[in-house]
């Protein structure tokens, strides 16, 4: 599987890692005061358990120990993200092995739903769909923003890989007909910060 171009795949990553925080906290997430999970979340915006931060901080930020704070867990999302990226997963299959679990790239096909042992409902093709209007919206407010700061440039980067989703599987919620609404770069708490060369996403006010 071919490579994605390196601003793209910032573009990708950024789009589907902000989409995954707004799905996890059924909107634009309270920065300054994260909810915690019923299933042994932390306070987090992207509902990390300790044992999974404690592994992706170890892995992404190279210290297990990194607390966890916004930007530390957008940093470290957005590269792992990116990583799921480089193995040739698309969105559906990254929101699905956020929801499920790693292991599960396909729970968005298997009807991968129920109640698990904390006594909340889980529904992965239902999570996974969401992702997917979301970073399609988010990809494309930031294929805008990163031609608009282009010199020169007046061509749209485009998706490959099937990532927001070019190959799209039959069983793919397609984007909805009215476009998610996404807040103004000024005002959202996941601002995108230097689209061409984006490392991590920027939390805003901050």
């Amino acid at each position: 599987m071919p490579k994605i171009d390196p601003q793209q795949k910032a573009l990708l990553a950024a789009s589907i890692t902000k989409a995954i925080a707004y799905t996890e906290n059924g909107g634009a997430p309270n920065i300054q005061n994260p909810t915690a999970g019923k299933s042994g979340e932390m306070k987090s915006i992207f509902q990390y358990t300790p044992n999974t931060w404690h592994a992706v901080a170890a892995k992404y930020l190279g210290d297990a120990n990194t607390p966890l704070t916004p930007d530390a867990e957008t940093t470290a999302t957005v590269r792992r993200v990116g990583d799921w990226l480089d193995k040739g997963y698309n969105t559906s299959q990254i929101a699905s092995m956020w929801n499920a679990g790693e292991g599960r790239p396909n729970a968005y096909k298997e009807n991968w739903k129920g109640t698990n042992s904390y006594g909340v409902q889980y529904d992965t093709p239902k999570y996974a769909s969401t992702v997917l209007k979301y970073a399609k919206q988010f990809y494309a407010d930031n294929s805008t923003s990163a031609v608009a700061n282009a010199a020169g440039s007046n061509t749209s980067p485009q998706p490959q890989n099937g990532t927001v989703e070019t190959s799209t599987p039959s069983s793919t919620v397609s984007t909805p007909s009215a476009p998610v609404q996404s807040p103004s770069a000024a005002s959202s708490p996941l601002a995108l910060r230097g689209l061409a060369t984006l490392p991590s996403l920027a939390i805003a006010g901050k």
